[in-house]
Parts: C-alpha cells; structure tokens; sequence
C-alpha cells in the first residue's frame, strides 16, 4: 500500500483550533481534546489509505 506525507492545510489548522477552542467553553477542555484528537487520528489515516473508497470521475463545470 502506498503511503502519502500527509500535512493540514494552514486554514484547517485555524479551523480546528477555533473548533477546539469553542468546545473547551461550551463543554469542557478534555471534551475539546478528545474531540481534536479524533479528527486528527481520522485525517492521519490518509497518509496509509488515501486513496481508499470507490474511484469516481470527477466533472469540472
């Protein structure tokens, strides 16, 4: 299996930690973590199986 470097985007970086911010007020800072930390768990997982799911053509208008 072919394995990709895998790097967040600027902007999706700005995201999560905005995300992880917001949930660490409304609900509490271990609940924010864990939230985070699945995100990136999932999103690393690309590195091994990017190109994983069922090949569609894409169509650009």
């Amino acid at each position: 299996m072919k394995t990709r470097a895998l790097e967040f985007h600027e902007d999706a970086t700005s995201d999560l930690l905005a995300l992880y911010d917001w949930l660490a007020e409304v609900a509490s800072p271990e609940a924010a973590l864990g939230y985070f930390e699945r995100i990136e768990t999932y999103c690393r997982g690309f590195d091994i199986a990017s190109e994983r799911g069922r090949l569609r053509e894409v169509q650009y208008c």
